[in-house]
């Protein structure tokens, strides 16, 4: 049996699906591993443990030389996965033809 959310589709998040990543990744980091060490507030802040979430991931939208992905199904435009893509810039002029330069589709 297949369900609608075995078929999604994957594209370049925007600003506007910040809230979306926020929630996918609350639904993993909640009480896990190091976050119990680094907030160990959570439960009594939670406005607080969500806040900080929804700034990281929009820093992880907006970054330059970070890609940041996600899984939407399109029926419900519901984010149920996400991803991210980062490359160097271009430092060094000696190594810069050996440095990843992103080109769109132009090659």
């Amino acid at each position: 049996m297949k369900s609608v959310r075995d078929n999604f589709i994957i594209r370049q998040a925007t600003s506007t699906d910040v809230d979306g990543i926020a929630h996918v990744l609350l639904g993993k980091v909640t009480h896990y591993g190091f976050h119990d060490w680094f907030f160990p507030y959570q439960d009594e802040y939670p406005e607080d443990f969500h806040d900080w979430w929804w700034r990281y991931c929009r820093r992880l939208v907006l970054r330059p030389g970070l890609m940041t992905l996600v899984a939407e199904v399109p029926m419900t435009s519901e984010i149920v996965g996400m991803a991210m893509w980062s490359f160097e810039p271009q430092t060094n002029l000696l190594l810069a033809k050996y440095s990843y330069q992103p080109s769109g589709l132009e090659r």
